[in-house]
């Protein structure tokens, strides 16, 4: 059992209040997972984790607004590793995003860039290390997607702006091994150009032009190259933080999407120096980060200044992180499987790999 507070967090740089859930293990019964305070003071101290959620406007459980069924791609995790009294989970709404957002500037969503949510992430760092429950020298970081891509660069940053706290020891990469933002969606690419430009029939037609902005094309790897070229170019000389176009029903983050861009392969040069404790897991049936970085014969090579790591390709595992029995189809993913993989619970293979994880922390 565990209780929940409703907690507000202030950035590193100071700027935002981020909403949040605290889960804190019940103490009255004892757990091989947590310690005691040395001396006279019998207070349980406890590992912490921090969820570090993927790209978009997504909430402390891993939902978008409006749509439904809601995702909830970290509610059974969080609340698994409260249950079992593994460690306290705080997770947070995104800056602007849902209890987070800021009445006086509805856009703070689309103005925040890469380093700004990494001082969101510090501000929680620091608020656990500081809790009178939690064990300073046990925080675990685990990102999805984007907060996986993250790790290292939270990691160096707790280093350069918190170096009176303890560095973070333990990361999760969940569906971000490894990667550059940039590789991901030109990986994301290569697979709509296979499931989609190559297909016939009205579907992939329509989707053909809404991706690859073309209906017929003599190349579509160049194509869909060329326009990840382009987009990278407008961006990089883009000063705006964010820009609205059809009538304000699309916007386009500049500065996040400028700021991993530039940063750019410096993440993977983080990653290298990263010298904690890893826990690797990709998905087979992942259509938007490449799983192969999971691969046990190459995952130590991305982080060779590791203590530990354990890399792990999880069965059927989708981005979603649900578990997909059919073969992996981008086309399917983008039209049916949005739809009706949210519908299934969070797969039990993933919440066990990661629980059984944070158990062997000592």
């Amino acid at each position: 059992m565990y209780s929940t507070e409703q907690v507000s967090i202030t950035s590193f740089d100071k700027t935002t209040k981020l909403a949040g859930s605290l889960l804190i293990p019940e103490e009255t019964v004892t757990s091989p997972y947590q310690e005691t305070k040395p001396n006279t003071d019998t207070e349980q101290k406890f590992s912490a984790v921090i969820i570090i959620s993927g790209s978009g406007p997504l909430d402390r459980d891993g939902n978008a607004g409006g749509i439904t069924p809601p995702f909830n791609l970290y509610k059974a995790l969080s609340e698994y590793i409260a249950n079992e009294r593994l460690a306290v989970v705080l997770k947070c709404d995104k800056r602007g995003v849902a209890k987070s957002a800021d009445p006086l500037d509805v856009n703070k969503f689309w103005k925040a860039g890469m380093f700004d949510l990494v001082d969101d992430v510090l501000g929680q760092y620091e608020y656990l290390a500081n809790h009178p429950k939690v064990n300073p020298e046990k925080i675990i970081v685990i990102g999805h997607s984007e907060g996986a891509i993250l790790i290292p660069l939270i990691a160096k940053s707790i280093k350069e702006k918190l170096p009176n706290l303890p560095p973070l020891k333990y990361g999760i990469f969940v569906c971000g091994y490894a990667y550059t933002l940039d590789q991901c969606v030109r990986y994301q690419g290569s697979l709509i150009v296979r499931d989609i430009a190559m297909k016939p029939g009205f579907k992939a037609f329509i989707l053909r032009k809404a991706l690859l902005g073309k209906f017929f094309s003599d190349d579509w790897t160049a194509t869909f190259n060329d326009a990840r070229d382009k987009f990278v170019k407008e961006v990089v000389n883009s000063t705006e933080d964010y820009k609205s176009e059809m009538f304000g029903l699309k916007k386009i983050n500049l500065k996040w999407n400028r700021e991993h861009i530039v940063y750019g392969e410096k993440i993977l040069e983080d990653l290298k120096e990263y010298t904690g404790n890893i826990l690797a897991i990709g998905g087979e049936k992942d259509l938007q980060v490449d799983p192969k970085s999971c691969e046990k014969s190459c995952a130590p090579s991305y982080a060779p200044n590791a203590k530990s790591l354990e890399a792990k390709i999880i069965e059927n595992l989708d981005h979603l992180l649900r578990i997909q029995t059919k073969p992996a189809d981008m086309m399917r993913y983008l039209t049916e499987d949005m739809k009706t993989q949210i519908k299934l619970p969070v797969a039990d293979s993933f919440i066990i790999c990661v629980g059984d994880w944070i158990k062997n922390i000592s």
